[in-house]
């Protein structure tokens, strides 16, 4: 510590020094004559990414944690049961994407309680404190309401349930209107107001016996973005991220991601097909950042869908910059035997293993262009600019409109692959690349040029794109 003082006091002192030893002005001269490169105004932009709970946890207003109990390594996360017994099971599951749910017995009053997006770290740093995430986190304003939903099935419970904002000056508990026994699956609403600005969580009252089935929560200010308004239908966002991201007048977005736009296997590829509609119907994925060992359980629930995405740029005036994996893995998510994809390629370039190893290890963590599965995976792509771009009268321009948008958000980009280099990337893209060149050819296609700033990915990446690819941006 004295060693990283010192240090700070002698750069200030030299800093004052060189202040005092600058000419007091200085003459620069333009000319008009002599200008460089052209910038185009499209370089400013934004990178949406749902990394360290950046959409589910902080732009999406939903202040629940684990919506749905769709967590297979950890269920119940974030929720805390007094009095009641609990199981999560899947027997009787709303629908195929939305197959998870819990199972509450009461005999006699118990209750439970979602933290919401605790605090995993250490302020300011990445240390995780496991301490901190037993603390409710949910931020609540005052004088706002906070609108609670969630799916009910009731087997043959007979009591009351209530629900409140369990923080100090806002524990009143609002009656709940639970449906008969015997019916399916019904939505359960009820607004719950805020008295005072503090942190806390969501508290259910149970008491009555019998068994009730639970699902798909949401709590959701008023004062939330896109708040009742039909073309944000199903998600609105904190209003102050929001304005955040407003003030940055970014030119363009780039979503999903990341390795989040790929997946850690061919079991779970990211579908943008899975990411809009009713929440209820979103598929659920284990996060790509999740760290189980240290205890973060990461759940993305896709509320940020691709739908809230072109909206949000649509309302902030940037263009869509959508990333679409080249029908693989995240490269980084590759190994096998102890080697890496690197290491794969360059047996197979250097010929110690041969043609059919390779593409039996390739096989393992990508789509092979010449199947079906591959030919779906590019009328994927296709449909996704459909959704954007095609007239309402279309197959997915009229899912679009029924989601709240009827006029097309007018995609311009598509990136294919996101910091993919190699053999394989390349193969992959060649084969996206021609049948969008064909079927979408206003599309302006972004190439990839691997994850470093220079050495041999990036070397090898333009060279490839200067022979054959030059109508891509890199």
């Amino acid at each position: 510590m004295k060693k990283i003082s010192f240090l700070l006091i002698a750069s200030l002192i030299l800093c004052l020094l060189l202040v005092g030893c600058a000419p007091s002005s200085v003459t620069v001269t333009l000319s008009k004559n002599d200008l460089g490169a052209e910038i185009s105004d499209d370089l400013y932009g934004l990178f949406l990414e749902d990394i360290s709970f950046a959409c589910d946890g902080g732009l999406v207003s939903n202040l629940v944690a684990n919506t749905g109990f769709e967590y297979e390594a950890s269920p119940l996360f974030n929720w805390d049961f007094d009095g009641l017994s609990v199981t999560v099971e899947s027997s009787e599951k709303m629908n195929d994407n939305n197959v998870r749910y819990l199972k509450l017995t009461s005999d006699g009053e118990g209750t439970m309680l979602n933290k919401g997006y605790v605090e995993y770290y250490k302020y300011l740093t990445s240390d995780y404190q496991k301490g901190l995430s037993d603390v409710p986190d949910m931020g609540f304003k005052k004088n706002v309401n906070y609108h609670l939903a969630f799916y009910v099935k009731n087997i043959d419970f007979s009591g009351e349930m209530s629900a409140s904002l369990a923080s100090p000056h806002n524990n009143a508990p609002i009656a709940l209107s639970l449906p008969a026994c015997g019916t399916d699956w019904q939505e359960v609403t009820a607004v719950l107001p805020s008295a005072e600005t503090e942190d806390g969580g969501l508290e259910l009252t149970v008491n009555g016996t019998g068994t009730l089935l639970l699902d798909c929560f949401e709590l959701v200010g008023e004062d939330s973005y896109g708040f009742s308004d039909p073309h944000w239908k199903y998600v609105s966002l904190r209003s102050d991220l929001y304005n955040a991201l407003k003030e940055l007048s970014p030119s363009f977005i780039r979503f999903p991601g990341g390795c989040l736009a790929e997946g850690t296997s061919l079991e779970n590829l990211y579908d943008w097909k899975e990411t809009i509609g009713e929440l209820s119907e979103r598929k659920h994925y284990v996060n790509i950042w999740n760290d189980d060992e240290s205890g973060l359980s990461y759940d993305n629930t896709n509320s940020m869908g691709y739908h809230e995405y072109f909206q949000l740029c649509e309302d902030l005036g940037a263009k869509a910059l959508p990333i679409l994996n080249a029908g693989t893995v995240c490269q980084f998510k590759m190994e096998k035997n102890g080697k890496s994809y690197k290491e794969w390629e360059k047996d197979h370039r250097s010929g110690n293993i041969s043609d059919a190893e390779w593409n039996a290890y390739l096989n393992e963590f990508a789509l092979a262009p010449g199947t079906a599965e591959f030919d779906a995976y590019i009328q994927d792509i296709l449909d996704l600019i459909e959704y954007a771009n095609g007239d309402k009268n279309t197959v997915w321009g009229s899912v679009r409109a029924e989601n709240g948008h009827e006029s097309p958000y007018n995609l311009q980009y598509i990136g294919i692959g996101n910091e993919n280099w190699g053999d394989l990337y390349w193969r992959n893209f060649e084969a996206i690349y021609n049948v969008l060149k064909v079927k979408a050819p206003n599309i302006t296609i972004i190439s990839s040029a691997g994850p470093f700033f220079d050495g041999d990915e990036k070397e090898e990446s333009y060279r490839i794109i200067d022979e054959k690819y030059l109508d891509t941006v890199v």
